[in-house]
Parts: structure tokens; sequence; C-alpha cells
């Protein structure tokens, strides 16, 4: 997901409303509004559980992990709640061509950052998972010092990336057909870090299943050694 400037290719106001298409467009639009009004309703009732419980979840290093993950959640749903959703409603043409370039490019940062967050806090999640049942004695990654030493390194390789993906000169231009946001490629950004960048968006999520095939795995030994010493 790169951009940078974003164009609208019309909005809802614009469909043909004889059109056989259009109670299809409708009915998805008003689903994915209610989708992102549930996930902000799912992310606020988290954070309040996370703040009420704060004293006890402040023990256990896989919850600080959490609260940085709901806060990436946080900021991907409230700018698509903000910029993206009502980008389909209102024609942001209509309004000076620099507030557009401000509009969009402000979505565009906080949307990739908050998408490169969710993907790599939930591989440090997976990882701080896969230590507890495989590798015990490595813990100690994640506490104290080398706990927010990993939470920082995260946030500034998330930073980087985003930058790297939103530096390519693309826009975005929504289409009513397929109802998503396409990227324009002014220019092909071929640079190795954005390749790399890339292939990182396929490989961490492969890796991610690997990890909990492990722990599986790891759960299964331990519950049939305990079922055999019972036994």
């Amino acid at each position: 997901m790169s951009a940078g400037v974003g164009i609208i290719n019309g909005t809802v106001g614009d469909l043909d409303t004889d059109a056989p298409s259009f109670p299809i467009i409708i009915t998805c639009i008003a689903l994915y509004g209610a989708m992102i009004g549930i996930g902000l309703i799912a992310v606020a009732l988290f954070t309040a559980a996370q703040i009420a419980g704060r004293n006890t979840f402040s023990q256990f290093p896989f919850f600080k992990i959490v609260r940085h993950l709901t806060i990436a959640n946080g900021i991907f749903l409230i700018m698509q709640a903000l910029n993206v959703f009502p980008s389909m409603l209102v024609d942001i043409d209509i309004y000076p061509e620099w507030l557009s370039k401000i509009w969009f490019s402000s979505g565009d940062v906080a949307t990739e950052l908050g998408d490169q967050a969710v993907l790599y806090f939930t591989f440090v999640m997976g990882v701080n998972r896969l230590l507890v049942f495989a590798a015990p004695r490595a813990l100690f990654l994640f506490q104290g010092h080398c706990l927010r030493l990993i939470l920082l390194c995260t946030w500034l390789l998330i930073i980087g990336i985003t930058a790297i993906r939103l530096t390519g000169g693309n826009t975005k231009k929504f289409s009513r057909k397929t109802l998503t946001f396409n990227s324009i490629l002014l220019e092909p950004n071929t640079t190795w870090a954005y390749q790399v960048t890339t292939l990182a968006g396929y490989i961490i999520p492969l890796l991610l299943i690997v990890v909990y095939i492990v722990i599986f795995i790891f759960l299964r030994k331990k519950r049939q050694s305990v079922v055999a010493e019972v036994v």
C-alpha cells in the first residue's frame, strides 16, 4: 500500500442510480462503513479494558506488546474512518489542490504506518508466544530494558518502512467498480529497499503461520507427556 497524493475518480454521489450495480455498490460501501465502526468500537473497548486492568497487565510482557498493537490498530481504523471512507462519499476535488494533497498525503502516511505496525507487532507477539513454549530460557529478551528496546526498534523499523514505501511518487485513485484505492505509479519504484519491504509483507505472514504451527506441535507434545504421566 504505497501512496503520495490521492485522486478520487468520482464519489458515491456520481453513481448512476439506474445502473444494475448501484444497489450492490451501496450495500458494499455500507458494509465497509459498518466494519470500520465495529472495529473502532472493538478497539475502544479493548483500550478501556487495558486501562482498567493496567496494574495487572503491566506484569506481563505480552500485554505490553498488545498495547502497541492496539495503538497500531487504532491509527489504522481512525484514518479509515476520517480519511479513506469519507473520500468515497465526498468529492474532494471541490477543495483547493493544496488542501487535497494534504488530505490524501496524511491519509496515506497514517494508513501505511498503521498497516505496517499491525504486521510487525503481530509478528513480535508471535515470537513472544513461541519462546514461551519452545525456548523459555530466552524470555529474558522480552523483559525490562530488552523489551523496551525491542518495541522501540520495531517502531523505528515501521517508520522507516513507511517512509520507503511512500517515496515512490505514487498516487491513489478510488475505483467505483472495484471499491478499492489503486496505486498509480508515476515512476516505477524499483529500488532494492522498496522491493525488500514488499517481499517482507509476503514473508512475515508465512513466518507467522510457521511460528504457530511450531507452537501447536509443542503444545501437543506437552499434552501427550502430561497424559502419559497420568496414565
